[in-house]
């Protein structure tokens, strides 16, 4: 979706006033947030509000996934898992991916499996983190274990008997927002115990229990009286085959590394911006190339004079 916004609303108020409305956590502040954006363009929050929000913003989010990714990171990254097999027939690509995940699940099971803690080590990682952010914070008592916190962002109303905040990121993830974990130690509990069942130990083991049977090889296979799968006709176009998935054109090729791309060209012969010395046309004035060196190197050595007399 941002993808799409960007081709037509180019600059970066738009692109942060974008991700503003998709992270904010309730209806209101999604409003205030789109109201701001329509000041910025009228065109950008008309083509926002096409989409619903409930597929793109958290404030809109249901409380029965417990997920706040806005991303599709999970795709790019089963696309990049197989990438080796994808220019394979149907059936070999088929084979790579089964072996791998037959070793994936082998791995995460007995992985965890050693883990000594009751919860997932990412989910605790994270809950670290909100406990630092939770320092801000300030809890006032109301009983019955429901709680206003005051902070930075405003005040909201927490309520652990049912576990939900007003801010909805308690209810949205499944893990105790920062109002949530100011609440809980007020009440000296733990906020270890207020996490979703779904990132235990027990449920994370559950989801890898099952076991991807191994098959023998194709002389081992059942013979039957059917015709051979023929191949498909196969036009192969010009050029190496594609592995990587096409990128937008501002996304960068290598995310940890510099790239000249997009930056402007210096010419290394009249030193103006546009073109390469390939292409310059200043050359075009019956100077040889030695003739031109010595030129350069007489103007240097004037403007280091120059500046010499201009200090003294």
């Amino acid at each position: 979706m941002y993808a799409n916004f960007k081709a037509k609303h180019k600059g970066k108020e738009l692109r942060d006033a974008m991700w503003a409305c998709a992270f904010a956590t309730t209806p209101n502040v999604f409003k205030a947030r789109m109201e701001y954006m329509k000041k910025l363009s009228d065109e950008a929050h008309d083509d926002l509000l096409k989409v619903d929000p409930k597929l793109w913003s958290i404030s809109h989010f249901s409380t029965r996934a417990l997920c706040d990714d806005l991303t599709n990171n999970i795709c790019e990254s089963f696309n990049n898992y197989i990438s080796e097999a994808r220019d394979k027939p149907i059936i070999s690509m088929l084979e790579w991916i089964r072996l791998k995940l037959m070793d994936r699940f082998y791995i995460k099971r007995n992985g965890m499996a050693k883990f000594g803690g009751p919860y997932c080590p990412n989910i605790l990682n994270k809950l670290e983190r909100i406990k630092k952010d939770a320092s801000n914070c300030f809890a006032r008592v109301s009983g019955r274990l429901i709680y206003q916190i005051i902070c930075a962002d405003g005040d909201h109303v927490v309520n652990l008997t049912e576990r939900t905040c007003t801010c909805r990121m308690w209810s949205v993830s499944g893990i105790p927002c920062k109002h949530a974990v100011t609440a809980i130690y007020e009440a000296h509990r733990d906020p270890m115990n207020y996490l979703h069942e779904c990132y235990g130990k027990d449920a994370y083991l559950k989801t890898y229990d099952e076991q991807i049977m191994p098959i023998p090889g194709e002389t081992e296979w059942i013979e039957d009286k059917l015709p051979p799968i023929q191949p498909p006709v196969i036009h192969r176009p010009p050029g190496r085959p594609k592995k990587l998935r096409k990128k937008a054109a501002d996304e960068p090729r290598h995310n940890y590394q510099v790239t000249r791309r997009y930056k402007p060209v210096h010419c290394g012969k009249c030193h103006k911006v546009g073109h390469n010395s390939r292409s310059c046309k200043s050359s075009i004035t019956g100077e040889t190339v030695w003739q031109r060196r010595m030129r350069m190197k007489r103007e240097k050595v004037y403007a280091t004079f120059t500046c010499f007399v201009i200090i003294h």
